[in-house]
């Protein structure tokens, strides 16, 4: 039975994504873009439609990388003062740690993680797999969320999940039936979305106007969102085989930032786990002061700037 500190392990790994790299301008220098990002579509208008329908299979890499882009974009108009380019967007993070979790193999079968240094199937991630399928729970709500909410603004066709008869039971695939399972999860994924679309604009510059986002907020919101989606998933994967070494799967290129932010997430996630839970809940009553918060990301950011402290292998 696989140990609950792989999933503590998993929480740790997106909170430090949420909380200190919250953009892809802040991690640009270690971190391209998600893998295939230029081959998906962008819009709601370039999706492949079939019998006037659009469907999307959540259990194919590429459309999770479609949902992540597609929020990406049309969210980016609520992150322009934050960065050029859309480099200020907080869902950077969840879409880069997607790419990774694909790149690495972790969306494959876990019986036989890697062929040749790729996933066995092509776009494939395993809904067998407990990265996949706690990852499904944060993705899904998020984008069926932004659908309900009109986010994308009028869809040329209805927009639907294909379905997985296996452990059927154990996802969702509507707006509809995820709310009747997992009403908190959405709740969550809900107030990201009509948080940003209550914003109004502070400029009226036509070409690039701002809005009055509050990237403390947004990002809490977020970090509440992901949290409820790992809840939800976590106690349907402690049957897998599964252990804290898969963060290194051999023949693995991982980059020295890529070692630190592992070591580091273990570290964490250890010291949470011989105090009980006392280590996360002294955190976060210690980032409730702004002071705090600012003096923990210059923390994090100088162990990135020398990760040679912190990697044995480099």
């Amino acid at each position: 039975m696989v140990s609950q500190s792989v999933w503590s392990s998993l929480t740790t790994l997106l909170a430090v994504f949420l909380c200190f790299f919250p953009t892809r301008s802040a991690i640009a220098e270690n971190y391209a873009y998600p893998y295939l990002w230029d081959q998906v579509p962008r819009s709601v208008e370039d999706l492949p439609v079939k019998d006037n329908k659009i469907i999307m299979d959540p259990w194919n890499y590429t459309d999770r990388l479609i949902m992540y882009k597609l929020i990406l974009n049309y969210s980016a108009k609520y992150f322009t003062q934050f960065g050029i380019n859309n480099t200020g967007n907080v869902f950077w993070a969840l879409s880069i740690f997607n790419g990774k979790l694909y790149e690495t193999g972790r969306y494959n079968d876990p019986s036989n993680y890697l062929v040749n240094g790729r996933p066995q199937k092509k776009n494939f991630i395993s809904i067998k797999g407990g990265w996949g399928g706690i990852t499904y729970h944060v993705t899904i709500p998020f984008f069926l969320a932004a659908l309900k909410l009109n986010f994308f603004g009028p869809l040329p066709y209805p927009i639907e999940l294909l379905q997985q008869e296996e452990r059927r039971s154990d996802f969702c695939y509507s707006f509809d039936e995820c709310n009747a399972s997992y009403p908190q999860m959405i709740a969550s994924a809900l107030r990201i979305f009509k948080y940003l679309q209550s914003r109004e604009k502070k400029s009226n510059n036509s070409e690039n106007p701002t809005y009055n986002t509050d990237m403390e907020k947004i990002t809490h919101y977020m970090w509440w969102g992901h949290q409820k989606g790992v809840d939800a998933g976590k106690p349907l994967f402690y049957d897998k085989q599964l252990t804290i070494g898969d963060w290194f799967i051999p023949g693995l290129d991982f980059n020295i930032s890529e070692k630190v932010l592992l070591i580091t997430t273990k570290t964490i996630s250890g010291l949470n786990s011989i105090s009980g839970g006392a280590f996360f809940n002294i955190w976060k009553k210690i980032m409730m002061s702004e002071t705090a918060r600012k003096d923990a990301q210059v923390l994090v950011k100088i162990i990135f700037l020398f990760p040679r402290f912190i990697s044995p292998d480099n």
